[in-house]
């Protein structure tokens, strides 16, 4: 026997809020009778907490037809295990729907799935899942930590398509300093205009060709950082519409080797510091003239790198920039690809120590 509340969208439809049973299977019906009544289980959730009655199930099975997973519905439930499968009907996954399910082994999305949202933390610590996840192409939004220390999955796939548009912070990140499990899939972004701060952070086992869209407007500081085994599909990494990226939001993204076209927008004007620190980009590289500002090391031990243009409108190079108060590194130091003369712009006014040192180039300052 289930519990429910009745929405009110004039339809006959139904929220099953908990469950009075003594079955360890939770096999939410697809109606509801009520004497002569018919409902239609559209939802599951019971107003922000868990679903009451379910502390012994220790299997779920939702039925198609179901539109929305409402926030914390199944949140902590360390007793629910094996498969769950989301059926092809559901569009929002809300916040902290399986939140700390840590029983669950597979997480399965319903073929032609009609998914859009997954809400912050919808799957959080959920760390017993393994296999592969395969995020369904109607998705346009995944919320931050959504995935966060999800560590057993070892494939992460978005389909081709995919209409996802933004991503949360520390989506698919594990703690800090701890790696995801993630070593192959497909990460085709060619929709997406915000990326979260720690999105992917430390998935140094994840090796596959990065598809991103150039009209990312938003990558958020240590985004990519230690994806070391992430590579690029096509010949160059165009960032030339985004309007902010943080610090080390590629930083020892060593497999990149491809080249960069860093942004053009005048709304952004400064290079964080270490943002493309030890990065394996190639040929040559060109700071546009919105760009005002250098951090430390920005471009540190890039050594892929074989010629530098320098435009006017430049000011600073190897600077604290934002909350970064120190300095690690030179902010060219160690691109030993660099050779040559570098005559530096009349607008340049400060160049702080070491800024190119480990490098071949002979540099100019101007008089």
């Amino acid at each position: 026997m289930f519990t429910y509340k009745t929405n009110n969208d004039g339809i006959n439809t139904v929220t099953i809020t908990g469950y009075k049973g003594s079955s360890s299977v939770l096999n939410i019906p697809r109606v509801i009778k009520d004497g002569d009544k018919s409902y239609t289980v559209t939802a599951v959730g019971n107003n922000g907490s868990r679903l009451t009655g379910i502390n012994d199930c220790d299997t779920l099975i939702l039925p198609e037809g179901l539109k929305t997973i409402v926030n914390a519905a199944f949140s902590g439930c360390t007793n629910l295990g094996g498969d769950l499968t989301i059926p092809s009907t559901v569009t929002s996954i809300e916040n902290y729907a399986f939140n700390n399910c840590t029983g669950l082994t597979s997480l399965n999305f319903g073929e032609n799935s009609q998914l859009q949202t997954i809400g912050n933390r919808a799957f959080y610590f959920c760390s017993s899942l393994t296999g592969d996840l395969t995020i369904p192409s109607t998705v346009t939004s995944i919320g931050d930590y959504a995935f966060r220390n999800c560590t057993g999955l070892t494939s992460l796939n978005f389909g081709e398509n995919i209409q996802l548009q933004t991503i949360g912070s520390y989506a698919f990140s594990a703690g800090m300093w701890n790696t995801m499990g993630f070593e192959r899939g497909s990460i085709i972004l060619n929709n997406v205009t915000s990326i979260g701060d720690y999105a992917f952070f430390y998935c140094q086992n994840l090796s596959v060709e990065l598809e991103l869209s150039s009209y990312v407007k938003s990558i958020g500081m240590w985004a990519f950082f230690g994806c070391n085994k992430l590579t690029l599909k096509g010949d160059c990494l165009d960032l030339s519409n985004a309007t902010s990226i943080g610090n080390r939001a590629f930083a020892s993204c060593s497999s990149l080797k491809r080249t960069l076209r860093l942004p053009t927008s005048e709304s952004y004007t400064a290079i964080e510091m270490n943002t493309f620190y030890q990065c394996g980009f190639t040929g040559n590289l060109e700071i546009p003239s919105n760009i005002k500002q250098i951090g430390y090391g920005a471009f540190y031990q890039c050594t892929g790198f074989t010629s530098l243009v320098l435009n006017e409108g430049l000011k600073e190079i190897n600077v604290a920039i934002n909350s970064e108060t120190y300095e690690s590194c030179g902010s060219f130091q160690g691109c030993t690809g660099l050779t040559g003369i570098l005559t530096l712009p009349n607008s340049v006014e400060t160049v702080g120590d070491g800024a190119f040192s480990s490098t071949n180039l002979t540099v100019s300052y101007p008089s």
